[in-house]
């Protein structure tokens, strides 16, 4: 399971409970049917975040994918790429 990811604007947090993201969508809905807004979230580690919503805020959740371990041993190159060890 990946992390989950809030992007407002340009800023992006990562947070550490998932569990956190419907009452998260629910303060910032609120935020924005009031005008605008601060929603306080704690970021992944405990930090604290006052994020300021306006009708002009760009507001993105999203998670993380965790990429599955490739064996190199199965992986095959392009025709003319080949590995230091391989030559």
């Amino acid at each position: 399971m990946g992390r989950p990811i809030i992007a407002i604007d340009e800023d992006r947090f990562e947070l550490d409970d998932s569990g956190a993201i419907p009452e998260l969508k629910r303060h910032i809905e609120a935020a924005l049917l009031a005008g605008g807004g601060f929603v306080d979230f704690a970021s992944a580690g405990g930090r604290p975040v006052a994020a300021l919503i306006t009708p002009g805020t760009r507001v993105v959740i999203t998670t993380t994918v965790e990429a599955e371990p490739v064996d190199p041993d199965e992986v095959e190159l392009p025709f003319g790429i080949h590995l230091l060890e391989d030559l």
